[in-house]
């Protein structure tokens, strides 16, 4: 699987969609890893790209009184337990490029999408 960053994922936001962007990089770079010290040294800057990214949104939405942060912050949530989860089997050996296949396209298809293109509207509203 080939994870790109496609202009059609932008948000209107510049700050998220360049967060965003690094993190398909991430992904990308993850999938690509060649060997164990690699996937390690990748999976541990996505973890931290991830939660800085989702520490900003929820300061975004919190600042801005955003109506839904409590369940886009639930879903943040749900989201670094499976990274977590990926993050560990990577440390017991396991094959973990279909898990994080899994969670990218699920990140970009219901996340992205539907969340953070609904807290983007918000966010621009209150400008």
């Amino acid at each position: 699987m080939k994870i790109e960053w496609n202009d059609s994922y932008a948000m209107g936001h510049p700050d998220i969609d360049s967060e965003h962007k690094e993190l398909f990089t991430l992904a990308q770079a993850f999938l690509d890893a060649q060997d164990q010290k690699q996937l390690q040294v990748v999976a541990m800057q996505l973890y931290k790209h991830t939660r800085t990214h989702f520490a900003h949104e929820e300061q975004l939405m919190r600042d801005t009184q955003y109506p839904d942060y409590q369940d886009h912050a639930r879903r943040h949530d749900l989201m670094i337990d499976q990274l977590n989860d990926i993050s560990n089997g990577i440390g017991s050996n396991s094959e973990q490029h279909a898990a994080l296949e899994s969670w990218v396209r699920t990140w970009i298809v219901n996340h992205v999408a539907h969340d953070d293109e609904k807290l983007t509207r918000y966010l621009v509203s209150k400008e």
